[in-house]
């Protein structure tokens, strides 16, 4: 079986050769294959017509098994984690588990499974095959949109989130992406479940791919990503933090003084999710400015990012 593992990941084992300008502090490996899912914005999705070699804005090479494991077991120390991203095609949760076993029995890293799952069971067995965390992805924030963009319910994907981290504590995280037409409010208040149970929460920008629906709408603005930044951080740090919003449902931040928001922007705008993971470039290219940033902001990032978030 073959393994995909992202451009810079495989960079960093010695897989590919090429530069990285963000070096990246996990392992990303993927299954191989089509989903049976059909989201709207997905590159894997049933219907996509993307190359077959991309998931996002990402290439991810495939590599024979035996020279994955063997280069992740020779490098290992240059990561912080493994993390095994499922398609969701035959035998996928098969291959989760053994890819699972086997990253444990190769290095000591902690190993995250992101998987489309439906049962706290299946989380579980996860667990006890070797993953240290689960992700289930929740991907669109809004009731409205959720069975439209990805199928499902989202209070069914969330209630399996919340349950399961109730069941398997600090092993458990999720994400969503910012931008596929979800108010400011829907999308904070999802994320205020989430945070309420101290569940890691990763924020994705939508990026447009060449094969998907939504290839041809725009991604969100900085200046929107950057103010769901800020407001996730600020739940996050006191989950009684009360927001408002105008009559669109656009947020409103609260006052916050110039040192007080500098101060914090050093930790909100940073990559967020599974404890170690920076995911460079995965929503933009490099030598754009980074929705989230892979590596602590210099000042005249922080610079302009307060002109962003001031203008």
């Amino acid at each position: 079986m073959k393994v995909r593992v992202a451009t810079g990941t495989a960079i960093h084992l010695g897989l590919r050769k090429g530069k990285l300008p963000s070096r990246p502090t996990t392992a990303h490996l993927l299954t191989p294959g089509k989903c049976t899912f059909d989201c709207a914005y997905c590159t894997k999705a049933r219907s996509s017509a993307s190359n077959p070699d991309f998931m996002c804005r990402i290439t991810w090479p495939a590599h024979s098994e035996p020279h994955v494991w063997d280069a992740l077991e020779e490098t290992s120390s240059a990561f912080t984690r493994i993390c095994i991203q499922v398609v969701n095609g035959p035998g996928c949760f098969e291959t989760a588990k053994r890819w699972a076993r086997e990253a444990k029995s190769r290095c000591d890293l902690p190993v995250s499974v992101e998987a489309r799952v439906n049962r706290p069971s299946d989380v579980a067995e996860l667990l006890r095959e070797g993953a240290d965390c689960v992700g289930l992805p929740l991907d669109v924030a809004s009731e409205r949109l959720h069975p439209v963009l990805r199928g499902g319910r989202l209070d069914e994907a969330l209630e399996l989130t919340l349950s399961s981290a109730d069941s398997f504590p600090g092993r458990v995280s999720t994400h969503i992406i910012v931008g596929l037409g979800e108010t400011d409010e829907e999308m904070v208040d999802v994320s205020r479940r989430v945070l309420e149970k101290d569940i890691p929460l990763a924020l994705f920008a939508f990026t447009p791919c060449k094969g998907t629906r939504l290839e041809n709408i725009d991604p969100p603005s900085l200046k929107r990503f950057r103010k769901i930044q800020l407001a996730t951080h600020l739940i996050a740090e006191d989950a009684s933090t009360r927001l408002e919003y105008d009559r669109a449902g656009g947020l409103i931040l609260p006052s916050i003084e110039d040192d007080d928001l500098i101060s914090m922007m050093g930790e909100a705008l940073l990559t967020r999710g599974c404890e170690g993971c920076n995911r460079p470039f995965y929503n933009e290219r490099p030598g754009c400015t980074p929705y989230n940033y892979p590596e602590t902001l210099t000042e005249e990032q922080i610079a302009e990012e307060m002109r962003v978030i001031r203008s």
